[in-house]
């Protein structure tokens, strides 16, 4: 299958998820990637047609995957690149903050997706799932949940060096997308005879190479910890990235359910704890003082992970599900 993908180069973006879903495409199929940061990227290029020729020749594609050649704001701007309607292939768009695009403005949402004749939108969260049902946009949401690169994340073998983690932004100051984050670590920062390690989150967006506490260095971080917490925001109960890069990095997930859990694979107490701002405390001293119980949930997390949500096995997901629906 060939497929391009377009957007912006991503490997020194905080988010590594993004990168991860393209390096797992690239591995299983003929993908190539398109965009400011790539080896043939041409600022000059206007046309979706002129990158299929820069990146294929004259061969024929099967699917263009578009990131970020939009403006969520203003979608009566249509694309960046023009002449979409011109390539012979299906077309998809990757739907990572639904929340900034497709929200609050669902129906202008869904008039942008048949204008264009999107045949598929790729979301990275649950929750689109549940607010376009009455959309008729509804049957082209495609799942396709958040991955790792285990080359980024792993077990690293480090020694645990703190009881628990937090890494999270929002924890330093109070912010309306995440105030959970804040009040757990007013009570973390409070609790006596545990060895606490949390440091300023270190931005979004590109990041100078280098940047401490991103990547490979982000998941030793997290392997040093016995215990390690997060959270999707309240309102959306998001399964984020940093769930799936916790239980890669071999951390016992401490975190909120979230939306469809039972379809995600997490269960807790077997390969995760759901805590929340009331329980925390009391769930953090009990998985302390048992250590084989906290391990084995630790490990479940770990092989769930790898079985479901490498790159690797999310890119043979993907075509799986575009195959069940007979569409390439």
């Amino acid at each position: 299958m060939r497929i391009i993908i377009e957007g912006e180069n991503y490997e020194n973006y905080y988010a590594k998820v993004h990168e991860a879903c393209r390096t797992g495409l690239k591995a299983l199929f003929n993908a190539k990637c398109y965009g400011k940061g790539y080896p043939l990227y041409d600022s000059e290029i206007t046309s979706f047609v002129d990158i299929k020729e820069v990146l294929f020749g004259d061969e024929e594609i099967d699917l263009i995957l578009l990131t970020d050649c939009w403006d969520p704001r203003n979608l009566q701007e249509g694309f960046r690149y023009h002449d979409l309607e011109k390539l012979n292939c299906k077309k998809a768009i990757m739907l990572c903050d639904f929340w900034s695009e497709a929200d609050c403005r669902k129906e202008e949402w869904a008039q942008f997706i048949i204008q264009n004749n999107i045949d598929y939108i790729f979301s990275y969260m649950r929750a689109p799932l549940h607010l376009y049902k009455d959309l008729a946009i509804y049957d082209r949401i495609i799942w396709y949940p958040p991955c790792f690169d285990p080359h980024i994340f792993n077990d690293w073998g480090c020694e645990k060096k703190y009881d628990v983690g937090n890494l999270n932004s929002g924890i330093n100051e109070k912010n309306k997308f995440y105030p959970e984050r804040y009040a757990i670590h007013q009570k973390l920062l409070h609790m006596d005879n545990i060895k606490y390690y949390h440091e300023k989150h270190p931005g979004t967006g590109l990041l100078p190479p280098g940047t401490p506490l991103t990547g490979k260095s982000f998941s030793e971080a997290i392997n040093q910890c016995k215990i390690f917490f997060t959270s999707g925001n309240l309102q959306y109960r998001n399964f984020s990235p940093k769930y799936i890069e916790i239980m890669a990095s071999k951390a016992c997930l401490f975190a909120n359910e979230p939306l469809d859990s039972e379809i995600i694979g997490l269960i807790d107490g077997v390969n995760y704890v759901k805590v929340d701002e009331n329980n925390i405390e009391e769930k953090i001293r009990y998985y302390l003082a048992h250590e084989e119980e906290r391990c084995k949930i630790a490990e479940n997390g770990y092989r769930l992970v790898f079985e479901k949500y490498s790159c690797y096995a999310q890119a043979n997901y993907i075509f799986n599900q575009l195959v069940s629906r007979s569409k390439i």
